[in-house]
């Protein structure tokens, strides 16, 4: 299985007869909600039920190539922590034009709450960290070229191809799909989880699932892939991200103020500081 290639002709047709040997496959779309938040960027909420009758609530923003809305990283290089939310607000306060947000890299904690990331950090082109091998999960990244241009890759690529060329970079957990090949883990964990995906046609896929409670209870890794891969947009490349407490989804139609989608496992009112965030800002 771990052979297995998508390419984008088998996932256009609808094809997923090859879903059979993955773990815990099964989950059945019930409804869905669709919004447009600007020009080329979409909103979609899905709700799924699991094979054994457990809800599953999904969250999804989808960017096309030529959206006039760009991915862009945001966090502290000290590790001071912020919540999604506070995030966003320093963003806005900067003039930035924030369309949609999810929290990012997973981070150590410290005794004082600081927070510093495992992986990669490259803010509007400065390097706070580099990809790294001394981290767990520190390898694995998701960024955006000096020209526009969406990237996914490992601390061997950065190396040898995009240090230097990145103007954002925030790192990741295991990848689900790479280059159209599916990556199988043996974790069957159901969790909130939050992902980022690039697609054929070089647009963005950002995909937050609740979990944890009764409404919602979460998503093992190959439910999360599923996901993206009922899209109408063909996936490349899907990197998981932080999960769990952290995972939060926020955006906006045009002229409107941002606002969270969906529910946190921590709750609306104690949630989580996280060392830096995803975003999608209008351009």
């Amino acid at each position: 299985m771990s052979n297995l290639v998508i390419t984008p002709q088998t996932q256009k047709n609808r094809d997923y007869s090859w879903r059979e040997n993955l773990p815990n496959y099964g989950l059945r779309l019930s409804a869905e909600h669709k919004e447009m938040l600007c020009e080329g960027v979409s909103y979609l909420q899905r709700d799924y039920v699991r094979q054994d009758g457990k809800p599953v609530k999904v969250y999804i923003v989808i960017a096309r190539p030529d959206a006039p809305a760009k991915a862009a990283v945001w966090g502290s290089p000290q590790g001071q922590s912020a919540t999604v939310p506070e995030h966003v607000a320093c963003m806005e306060s900067l003039g930035k034009d924030v369309i949609a947000a999810v929290n990012a890299d997973f981070f150590h904690f410290f005794n004082n709450g600081d927070k510093t990331t495992y992986g990669a950090q490259i803010i509007d082109g400065t390097v706070h960290k580099e990809p790294n091998r001394v981290e767990h999960y520190g390898e694995n990244w998701f960024g955006v070229t000096y020209d526009g241009t969406y990237v996914m890759s490992d601390l061997e690529e950065y190396e040898s191809t995009y240090k230097g060329k990145l103007y954002q970079a925030v790192g990741g957990g295991v990848w689900l799909m790479r280059e159209h090949r599916l990556c199988p883990h043996r974790s069957e964990a159901v969790e909130p989880r939050t992902a980022v995906a690039i697609t054929d046609d070089g647009g963005l896929v950002l995909v937050c699932v609740d979990g944890r409670s009764e409404n919602t209870v979460g998503a093992t890794y190959a439910d999360l892939l599923q996901v993206f891969l009922d899209l109408e947009v063909p996936i490349r490349t899907v990197l998981n991200l932080d999960g769990g407490h952290s995972t939060i989804l926020m955006c906006k139609k045009s002229g409107e103020n941002i606002q969270i989608r969906n529910t946190p496992s921590s709750g609306l009112t104690e949630l989580r500081p996280v060392a830096d965030i995803l975003t999608l800002v209008k351009t």
